[in-house]
């Protein structure tokens, strides 16, 4: 009788829990309805058991009857608007976190041409981080809330910081231009002083070269020894010969001795007329002629070259601001 009693008993609980879950199911069914927006009126459904339902469905019933438009039709904002890759987002983060100021004195700055509290490395950076054509167009469909990504959202307090860069600086005129011109008036005193000491350094040279009594000596030497040695040859009456010359005399040898050259026999006979000749020559050309061999001629013209494209992209930009400047006033 006992085992019957217990066994009646957990049958009504259990009946009663599947009650209580279908009762919670279907209030979920509703909640779910009438988030999507398109639920019908709800209608009261008596219980035996909880009254508290009553209660659930006439708070729930004004709900189904006018959808709220930001849950039904506008989209949620997001926390941070990315319009840009992650690397790159990354990156010109960086270089506005190291500028350590604000993007309006930033785009202040750029719009006087005054960067003499950035230094030519971060303008460089800038320069890097300046928005694309295509990054820009991003931009403009987003604040028109036409962005694929962002459609119906065109808050530019949710633009992430790369993005407020690209806001801030898009319309400043010819933003690529003017950091460049930033960029090559910080360099020119020093890109001008280099390339103008490297070319004195060669000048010098070239100069103490075509002086040098005690060279030309050497020369009218080995040009001697080359028209004795081409005698009855088209060169055998050879009134010069290129500088660069010298250096094939070290590779001719005499058939006797292999192990002298013809420029050693020369530089004895030299030695052998005049001992102090050859330092006289070592003293006074060494140093100059040291340094300048040090120089590579295509560094310097490529110094040169870059001075004179940066004054021409300040004349264009120079002409750039006047037309600006009329077209304002």
């Amino acid at each position: 009788g006992d085992k019957d009693k217990d066994k009646n008993e957990d049958e009504v609980i259990r009946q009663e829990l599947k009650e209580e879950l279908r009762e919670k199911m279907a209030e979920l069914d509703r909640l779910f309805a009438l988030l999507s927006g398109d639920a019908p009126t709800l209608k009261a459904t008596p219980t035996k058991s909880h009254s508290n339902t009553h209660d659930a469905s006439d708070k729930l019933h004004p709900l189904s009857s006018t959808p709220p438009p930001h849950l039904s039709h506008l989209p949620h904002p997001p926390i941070s608007v990315r319009l840009v890759d992650t690397n790159r987002s990354l990156h010109i983060s960086v270089v506005l976190s190291g500028l350590h100021r604000d993007l309006k004195t930033l785009r202040s700055s750029l719009l006087h041409l005054d960067a003499s509290t950035l230094e030519v490395d971060q303008l460089k950076a800038l320069l890097k981080a300046a928005p694309s054509a295509a990054e820009q167009s991003d931009l403009a469909s987003y604040l028109c809330g036409t962005h694929p990504s962002y459609l119906g959202i065109c808050d530019p307090s949710y633009l992430g910081l790369p993005e407020k860069f690209f806001l801030e600086v898009c319309d400043v005129p010819c933003f690529d231009q003017r950091l460049s011109t930033l960029i090559f008036t910080k360099g020119f005193a020093p890109l001008a002083t280099r390339a103008k000491d490297l070319s004195a350094a060669i000048s010098f040279a070239a100069g103490a070269i075509v002086e040098n009594d005690e060279l030309r000596v050497l020369l009218l030497h080995a040009l001697a020894a080359g028209n004795r040695l081409n005698e009855g040859t088209t060169r055998g009456a050879a009134r010069g010969f290129k500088v660069a010359g010298l250096l094939k005399l070290g590779d001719i040898r005499a058939a006797a001795d292999k192990r002298v050259s013809l420029l050693q026999w020369i530089l004895k006979k030299l030695h052998e007329a005049d001992p102090e000749l050859l330092r006289r020559m070592t003293k006074e050309l060494g140093p100059r002629v040291k340094a300048a061999a040090a120089i590579q001629l295509p560094t310097v013209a490529a110094m040169v070259e870059e001075l004179r494209l940066g004054m021409g992209l300040m004349q264009q930009q120079e002409s750039a601001l006047v037309q600006l400047c009329r077209d304002v006033g």
